[in-house]
């Protein structure tokens, strides 16, 4: 369907059931704070901070960040 130009994935918060915006996660990126304390903090997985950190997850962000 993307090949007509149909429906365009939605990225990062801009999806509806997105946790954690653009700023959240580069401040997650950023932090020196343990995985399980994050987790908690954000109410998202631990399995999901590891991920964010090791550009497995909202890999977009960099590139936005990189940009400004």
């Amino acid at each position: 369907m993307l090949l007509r130009g149909r429906n365009e994935p939605m990225r990062g918060s801009s999806h509806p059931k997105a946790n954690l915006t653009e700023a959240d996660v580069v401040a997650i990126r950023e932090s020196k704070v343990g995985t399980c304390e994050l987790a908690i903090r954000y109410g998202v997985s631990p399995s999901t901070i590891s991920e964010i950190r090791r550009f497995k997850k909202y890999r977009d962000v960099q590139r936005i960040c990189n940009a400004a």
